[in-house]
């Protein structure tokens, strides 16, 4: 816990540092936030043509990738997701029947892209490309507001292409994606407001802040890059204190709307309790599980395999912040920088590191590689020959360089064997895809079933209810001072809900003791189920499903799935 206070303080400091060398250099009049504005108006009519052919065959490019992987199987999350917006849909709010720590907004995101799409995985994946381009499209006016339309197109581009990167499941609808959405949102709207001094907009910067944080709560760490660039503001402007307080209290009311709309909605739907109990005390739990000094520096191993094979792109985002030193005011390159800070401190909360939580730093990197661009754009422009066009060139290079890298995921493998190379490299998701729909087939509508394991996506595609709100192993094996508890409620749940089919996956998250203890102890499947089929794997490691009435001769540490159903009685 000291270690926590420790970093966070250690974070302060240096903000205040960079807001200190603001003032000591005398800087304030060139720095201005409105002067700024003035001085960096966007171009209008003078984007060359070539710009906007390569950002719009680029945009074209990663659309196509994402159509062509349309039918990329559910990973877990997403499958999580998918459940719960089904569960929405037919009436069924979040927390009732389906546990988790995260908040709902995503769930309700999915459920609205199952209305429009249909039910479906390929709904997601639609909704996933709209959620992205309307998040480019705010990095461009960002980037216009900023500086120019120059930084506005590459930051774009590079944003596109960033957040489309396999090696941080970029191609998947995590829940990233949709706080990048309200993020990106919540910042146009507040540098709008620099511009144009309607409290509208800041008051709007707040609530975008606040959907931010209700579609996961790491969301609520960006609504500091607001603070941090009011404080800038007074301090530059040498305002009094009251008046901004006002202006703090605007963006504060704002987000406070969103969080107490959240905690309304879920007292009305009659499941508050469950709420407060899996977002608040079992979350505090799962951040508390590891230690910061054990995971410090995972944080940059884990990234630098993950750049590894759009390293380039990386490294010209580093030359973008130097080049905003110079180029940008002094207020915004550091309300830049702090943003940047914000999000790699978005990322450590558990010290977990997942891939796709690095997806959190790809809105600010997008704006470092447009700065960069825009900077080599000016520094060109004054030639006359072909090295007018060396942005294009370099960054029509650097792309290819990236697209080469992953060009198995991106043209040549079928979206199953793509979510096999980005997840563990086997095919547990598109196997996953067989089970439910086998269930589908074989059950009833009012039919529940149970996954021992953490493979959610399974409701999901059978369309089946789940027998207990836990539907992942997590909180069931992990050491944290709610176990007990919530094991118990999960083993009445179960026998309240007897489930007429029963999933036992021996992917990833496998616990042996846990999964055993389930289906000997509390179910006693060899005696209640008959094993209907199971899944072993090949050489190649696809997966091969065997439906069978009775048991086989292969070797049970070879057998990755289970499909037990429940017997029927003989009267």
């Amino acid at each position: 816990m000291f270690r926590r206070y420790f970093i966070w303080k250690i974070f302060v400091l240096v903000n205040l540092w960079l807001i200190k060398i603001s003032i000591r250099e005398n800087k304030i009049s060139e720095c201005d936030f409105v002067n700024t504005f003035h001085k960096y108006q966007p171009l209008k009519n003078k984007t060359p043509v070539i710009y906007w052919v390569v950002s719009g065959v680029i945009t074209g490019l990663f659309v196509y990738i994402r159509l062509r992987l349309l039918s990329l199987p559910l990973e877990s999350d997403e499958g999580e997701y998918a459940y719960a917006g089904q569960l929405i849909l037919k009436g069924i709010p979040p927390y009732k029947e389906i546990y988790s720590m995260k908040f709902p907004g995503v769930y309700y995101f999915y459920s609205f892209f199952l209305i429009l799409f249909g039910d479906s995985s390929n709904a997601i994946r639609i909704g996933s490309l709209i959620v992205n381009l309307c998040s480019a499209f705010f990095i461009l006016k960002i980037g216009e507001l900023l500086h120019n339309r120059i930084t506005g197109i590459f930051a774009a581009i590079g944003f596109i292409a960033l957040s489309a990167a396999p090696r941080f499941h970029g191609l998947m609808a995590n829940t990233e994606h949709f706080v990048n959405l309200f993020v990106i949102a919540a910042a146009f709207c507040f540098l709008l407001w620099l511009k144009k001094r309607k409290t509208i907009l800041l008051f709007l910067s707040g609530v975008l802040s606040g959907f931010a944080c209700i579609m996961k709560q790491h969301g609520a760490y960006f609504l500091l890059v607001i603070i941090v660039a009011l404080i800038i503001e007074q301090i530059t402007n040498r305002q009094l204190i009251f008046k901004s307080i006002k202006k703090h209290l605007l963006v504060l009311s704002g987000f406070t709307l969103i969080i107490l709309s959240l905690f309304f909605l879920v007292w009305v739907n009659g499941t508050y309790q469950k709420f407060i109990f899996f977002t608040i005390e079992y979350g505090r739990s799962y951040i508390s599980y590891k230690t910061f000094g054990e995971e410090f520096f995972n944080f940059f191993f884990f990234l630098a395999g993950r750049i590894v094979n759009n390293h380039i792109m990386w490294l010209l985002i580093i030359c973008g912040v130097f080049s905003s030193f110079k180029t940008m005011g002094r207020n915004i390159s550091l309300l830049i920088h702090c943003w940047f800070m914000i999000s790699i401190a978005a990322i450590f909360p558990g010290y977990y590191f997942r891939p796709h939580y690095y997806l959190l730093m790809i809105p600010v990197a997008a704006i470092y590689f447009g700065i960069f661009f825009n900077s080599l754009f000016e520094w060109s422009n004054q030639s006359k020959n072909l090295k007018r066009h060396i942005a294009p060139i370099l960054f029509s290079a650097c792309l290819l360089y990236y697209l080469i890298g992953e060009r198995q995921v991106f043209f040549s493998l079928n979206p199953n064997d793509a979510a096999a190379n980005m997840y563990f490299g086997n095919h547990i998701f598109s196997e996953a895809v067989t089970i439910g729909n086998y269930i589908n087939k074989h059950s009833k509508p009012t039919d529940k079933i149970l996954v021992v394991g953490s493979e959610p996506e399974i409701y999901f595609y059978a369309q089946r209810k789940s027998s207990t709100g836990y539907i992942y192993d997590f909180p069931l094996v992990e050491n944290h001072p709610l176990k007990d508890s919530m094991v118990n409620e999960f083993r009445n749940e179960i026998l309240q809900h007897f489930p007429t089919f029963v999933i036992n996956t021996k992917s990833h998250w496998y616990d042996e003791w846990f999964h055993g203890w389930v289906l000997n102890n509390v179910l006693n499947v060899n005696s209640e189920y008959d094993l209907k089929g199971f899944c072993i794997r090949n050489e190649t490691g696809d997966g091969i499903f065997l439906w069978i009435n009775n048991d086989s001769n292969f070797a049970k540490d070879k057998i990755l799935w289970e499909i037990y159903k429940k017997k029927e009685i003989k009267i």
